[in-house]
Formats: structure tokens, C-alpha cells, sequence
């Protein structure tokens, strides 16, 4: 009998063993299949548990339990988002939009303003503004906004007053106006710049003919102040000439012009070249030279 038992237990424990080593082979196999299926989960939903935030952007989250995080905005790098939320990227940079518009002006006549709009999203009030109003706040924010502020403007001006105004003023004034309700609803508005303005064809052609008129009147006054310039120029030339001889009458007498001839008639003898001068020859007694040439020869001793 205790022959036999122990075979019995020698017996069971061969089972044992076995069904352990089993065991560990289907835990070990059981474990393997549940890391490959995870690593195949995050590969193939990897772009949705995992939202990448660069450089110049921010990030808000909506969830399906509690909606948008009002109160944080998340940072540049990779975030973790899980399958049932949301993380949506906002581009903070500034960003310039093109805008076309045709305006009438207080007399009714048409305009047709071509503009750059630039703006940019309030990166800390990012939650708010995708909360009330979504990604796409340049069409349903910025360019309403500045449209409708230059219309107001321009609507209560004249053509003559916005040619006038050379339309500065008119920017400035919309701008500031846009900028108002643009910042309400947590958009950045930097400014606005007009690239082009297309006048009416009657406008243009008036204007053109106005300048022409303009300029030809400045060209005739410019000529103008030229000869009356001249002419005071040739008066004060005048009157100092007159002046002169009215000085020279007064001191000029015979003996002075006597003691000049003289001088002068000294000068002349004791060049090199050859002259006849007759002594009394003149009015008053003064000299007269005479130039002989000089092929003239002189008398030999």
C-alpha cells in the first residue's frame, strides 16, 4: 500500500507540473498579444490620442463631458488628448487677408477700395474666441467688422471731401472704430493698408482736369514772379548806374581828367613798343599817342 501511494503522488505531481508550465506558456502568450495589440491601438489612433502644437500656434481643448476648457490654453509640443475630446490648433501669428469693397459715398457715387487686413487671434482669450466664435474668426469677425465701419465713414463724406481727405483720415478713423468691435470679440486687429482706389470714370476725368488746371496755374505764377524778379533786377541795375554817373558828373573835373591822360600817356611811353605821342593834341591840352607799328624803325645816330 505505501508503495502505491507514492507512485499516486509521484504521479500527481507530474500533472502539477505540467499544468503550471501551461499555465505559464498561456500567461506568457496572453501578455504578448495584449502588448501588441496596444502598440498596434497607439499607431493606428495615434494622430487622434496625440495632437502636435508648433511653433507660433496654441491649442484648445473640447471635451465630450464638460465642453471647452475656458480656462486653459495649451502650449507648443505634443499633447495627449483622449478619443471622445477635442484639442483644436490656433495659429496666433499674424496674418494678412485681402478684402475688396465697393462703397457709396454721402452724394451717391460708387467706390471700389482694395485693402490688406492684418490681425491676429488674442492667444489668452483663445478659449473665448473658439467658444463664441470658431477657427474661421477673420471672415465672421475681422472683414465684417472693418467693412462695416468704412462704410459708415464713408457714407457720411462727399467725393470732394474723401479727395480732399486723400482718404488718411478715413483710414484712421476706421481703423480705430474696428478695432473696438474686432477687440470684443478677442481678435487683434493691426491695421489696414488700401492697396487700390478706383474713382468713377467722371470723378477720375474730373480730377485729372483739375490737377492739369492746377499745375498750369502754378507754372504761369512761376513765371510771373521770374519777370518780376528780372525787372527788379534790371531796375536796381538801373538806378545803380545812374547813380554811378550822377557821382562821376559831380567829381570828375578837367584837371583830373588832364592829370589821368598824362599818367596814361606815361605808361604808354615807357612800354617797349613804338608810339608817337603829340604833346597838346587833345581837348584841353591833354596828349595824343599814336601806335607807329612795329615795322616802324628807329633813327639812327
Amino acid at each position: 500500500m505505501g508503495r502505491t501511494g507514492g507512485l499516486q503522488a509521484q504521479a500527481l505531481s507530474e500533472v502539477e507540473k505540467r499544468a503550471r508550465r501551461k499555465g505559464g506558456s498561456l500567461i506568457w502568450i496572453v501578455t504578448t498579444l495584449s502588448l501588441l495589440i496596444a502598440v498596434f491601438l497607439i499607431v493606428a489612433f495615434y494622430p487622434w490620442l496625440f495632437v502636435t502644437i508648433h511653433a507660433g500656434e496654441r491649442g484648445v481643448m473640447w471635451s465630450r463631458w464638460t465642453g471647452t476648457d475656458l480656462h486653459s490654453v495649451y502650449l507648443e509640443g505634443t499633447q495627449f488628448v483622449w478619443p471622445w475630446n477635442e484639442l483644436t490648433v490656433y495659429d496666433i501669428r499674424y496674418r494678412t487677408i485681402p478684402q475688396t469693397l465697393t462703397l457709396l459715398t454721402d452724394d451717391g457715387l460708387p467706390i471700389k477700395v482694395s485693402m490688406m487686413v492684418r490681425c491676429r487671434p488674442a492667444d489668452r482669450m483663445l478659449a473665448r474666441l473658439h467658444d463664441e466664435v470658431g477657427p474661421d474668426y477673420a471672415k465672421t469677425v475681422v472683414l465684417p467688422e472693418v467693412a462695416t465701419a468704412l462704410r459708415q465713414i464713408v457714407a457720411e463724406h462727399s467725393m470732394e471731401e474723401l479727395y480732399k481727405s486723400k482718404f488718411g483720415e478715413i483710414r484712421a478713423a476706421m481703423l480705430e472704430d474696428a478695432r473696438i468691435e474686432a477687440g470684443k470679440r478677442y481678435v487683434i486687429l493691426d491695421s489696414v493698408m488700401f492697396t487700390d482706389i478706383e474713382l468713377p470714370a467722371t470723378v477720375s476725368a474730373a480730377i485729372q482736369h483739375k490737377l492739369q488746371e492746377e499745375q498750369g496755374f502754378e507754372e504761369m505764377k512761376y513765371v510771373n514772379q521770374t519777370a518780376e524778379l528780372e525787372a527788379q533786377r534790371k531796375l536796381i541795375e538801373a538806378k545803380g548806374i545812374e547813380e554811378q554817373q550822377q557821382h562821376i558828373n559831380n567829381t570828375l573835373t578837367d584837371r583830373i581828367l588832364q592829370f589821368k591822360s598824362i599818367e596814361a600817356a606815361k605808361a604808354l611811353a615807357e612800354s617797349p613798343n613804338a608810339k608817337i605821342v603829340v604833346m597838346g593834341g587833345g581837348h584841353n591840352g591833354t596828349p595824343i599817342i599814336l601806335n607807329s607799328g612795329d615795322s616802324a624803325a628807329s633813327p639812327r645816330k
